[in-house]
């Protein structure tokens, strides 16, 4: 209780959320734009090599209770586990992050109804749209641009699998998770529900096949992020490239064709493609 109303403002108050640990409800009707709660930064540091060990420091001479009172996420359950789980890039001052210890209470929706505007100092939290009275106030761990899959990755290391209600539109219909039938039927598996029939026609996807092609696409753009990929033959890497593509459009085991890895799988090829049209003879 003593906690709920150290947090609490005219606007919202800190509370337990079923299923989701603590957060802040709106104690009244929220009008869109309006300020919900300020903060100041427990800790501050320029983004790169050794942030977390400078925000560690700065927790430790200052607000550490505060810090060790936040969820660890898909970390540890250290200090340096619970900054890295709740520290995030500032808004003004872009090449610095800071650690928030009111705001890192607020819970995460991919369809959020405020935003935090923040410097290395101070942060405000603003509604996005008008919040009604008891509704949670709710803001986005991640850009709202990202595509479903891509925000799925980014919030693995928070620990949880958001299940907002835009989340669970986009599964049911998301492009880059469907695989066209092989069949001249104009259908698609839907791989996020583990759809393995073809709705129109009944040909069977090999789902397994399928995670195996998906799982060398992978593999390969990882292996073209490395230094050896650089010193490897570009005609080798070309034909080791097109392998995977092949198999990853065959059917029954296809990977789904708009899906982010098997994107960055043709620019890849295209890249490898342009790199021997300028230079090799």
């Amino acid at each position: 209780l003593e906690e709920s109303a150290k947090d609490a403002t005219d606007a919202v108050l800190l509370a337990e959320i079923p299923g989701r640990g603590k957060g802040y409800l709106a104690k009244r009707k929220i009008k869109r734009g309006e300020a919900l709660l300020h903060d100041v930064a427990v800790c501050a540091a320029l983004v790169g090599e050794g942030d977390i060990a400078e925000l560690e420091a700065q927790c430790r001479r200052g607000r550490l209770d505060e810090v060790m009172c936040l969820t660890h996420g898909a970390g540890t359950e250290d200090l340096p586990g619970k900054i890295q789980n709740n520290v995030f890039q500032t808004t003004r001052d872009v090449e610095y992050c800071a650690l928030f210890a009111r705001v890192a209470r607020l819970n995460h929706s991919c369809c959020p109804n405020a935003f935090v505007d923040c410097s290395r100092k101070n942060a405000v939290v603003r509604a996005l749209v008008n919040i009604e009275e008891s509704e949670e106030v709710l803001i986005s761990y991640v850009p709202v641009s990202d595509c479903l899959e891509l925000r799925k990755e980014k919030l693995e290391g928070k620990g949880f699998c958001c299940d907002c209600k835009r989340c669970q539109a986009e599964a049911a219909s998301d492009p880059s998770t469907l695989v066209p039938c092989a069949e001249p039927c104009n259908s698609s598996f839907q791989l996020d529900t583990g759809e393995v029939s073809c709705p129109s026609c009944g040909s069977i996807l090999d789902m397994e096949k399928s995670r195996e092609n998906f799982l060398h696409v992978q593999q390969v753009n990882d292996f073209m992020r490395t230094p050896e990929a650089s010193q490897t033959d570009t005609r080798k890497l070309i034909s080791q490239l097109l392998t995977v593509k092949d198999a990853a459009m065959k059917s029954p085991g296809a990977v789904p064709p708009r899906n982010l890895h098997f994107l960055t799988l043709l620019n890849n090829l295209s890249n490898l493609h342009f790199f021997c049209a300028q230079n090799l003879k």
